[in-house]
C-alpha cells in the first residue's frame, strides 16, 4: 500500500472516531438534560408534599406507632403464653 492509500485510510478511522464520540456526548447531554428535569419534578413533588400539611403526616405516624405498640403487645402477650404453657408441661412431665 501506497503512503497515501495509508494516510487516507487513518484518515477515515479518525472521521469515523471523531462521529462516534460527538454521538457519545450527544446522548450524555441529553442524559445530563433528562436528569435536570427529573430533578425539577422530585424538586416540585417534594414541595407538594411539604405543603399537604403536617397534621396528615402526625396522624399517620400516630396510627403506625399506636400499631407497632398494639403489635408489641401481643409479641409480649404471646411469649408469655409460651412460656407458661412450657412450665406447665415441664411440671406435668416432672410430677409423673
Amino acid at each position: 500500500l501506497s503512503a497515501s492509500s495509508q494516510l487516507m485510510r487513518e484518515r477515515s478511522t479518525i472521521h469515523s472516531s471523531t462521529s462516534k464520540v460527538d454521538e457519545v456526548i450527544g446522548q450524555a447531554q441529553a442524559t445530563a438534560a433528562a436528569l435536570a428535569d427529573q430533578r425539577g419534578i422530585f424538586a416540585n413533588v417534594a414541595h407538594n408534599l411539604s405543603s399537604l400539611g403536617s397534621s396528615r403526616w402526625t396522624t399517620v405516624n400516630s396510627m403506625l406507632t399506636a400499631i407497632k405498640r398494639k403489635k408489641s403487645k401481643d409479641t409480649i402477650i404471646l411469649s408469655v403464653v409460651v412460656a407458661l404453657c412450657t412450665g406447665f408441661i415441664l411440671i406435668y412431665w416432672l410430677s409423673k
